[in-house]
């Protein structure tokens, strides 16, 4: 079974999808950030590597932007 992997940093935009059986990657090899598989609201999989919003729940998937660049907890 496939599933998607997107990246939870707002400045990065790498995503992929990957097999069940090779495991869940914990990082992004593109910066670094925790890579989400799952809604951290619901729990949901993720199913489109181009959302910014869970299809389950429709809280926003990624952290938001500050105006110093750094995040804002999507959970808080």
């Amino acid at each position: 079974m496939r599933y998607v992997m997107i990246c939870a940093s707002p400045d990065c935009e790498f995503s992929k999808t990957n097999n069940y059986e090779l495991g869940v990657d914990q990082f992004c090899p593109a910066c670094g950030h925790d890579f989400l598989w799952k809604c951290p609201h619901c729990g949901r999989p993720l199913r489109d590597k181009g959302a910014l919003f869970c299809s389950g729940c429709g809280k926003p998937l990624k952290d938001k932007k500050c105006e110093d660049g750094h995040g804002d907890s999507a959970t808080g």
